[in-house]
């Protein structure tokens, strides 16, 4: 699908922790406007919709997740599962519909980015459902 990228992120780990880069420039994040962290309960289902100007980069650092992504353009889909196992940071640009359910047995902590702020008044947020 075009747009869509994913990063597989470098995690250091030592006695004290573990530490991951999440939203580097290289990663083809030029600008960031907004951070958000959301919290899923189990089996719940988040998104279900698409932007016409916003680029959000998701990583989940805490549980699991099936994200849902569908083109509106072409119609095709893609499936990704994102979990603290394998972290990675997946690119969602505009004109894809975007739905995502945590598929773990607790709760799911998705971080996310994005390059454009959340406006009350034109919040560019198209609801769609992709994912059930």
């Amino acid at each position: 699908m075009q747009g869509i990228e994913i990063k597989d992120l470098k995690v250091l780990q030592d006695h004290r922790g573990w530490f991951v880069e999440l939203f580097r420039k290289e990663f083809g994040i030029e600008k960031i406007a907004q951070v958000n962290l959301t919290v899923a309960t189990p089996g719940m289902v988040k998104g279900n919709h698409y932007h016409l100007h916003k680029t959000e980069w998701y990583c989940v650092i805490k549980g699991r997740m099936k994200l849902v992504l569908e083109d509106i353009d072409n119609r095709k889909t893609s499936e990704i599962t994102l979990g603290d196992d394998e972290l990675r940071v997946v690119k969602v640009p505009p004109r894809v519909i975007h739905g995502f359910k945590n598929i773990g047995e607790g709760d799911m902590y998705l971080i996310y980015s994005t390059d454009i702020s959340f406006e009350p008044r034109d919040t560019d947020t198209f609801p769609q459902a992709v994912i059930s």
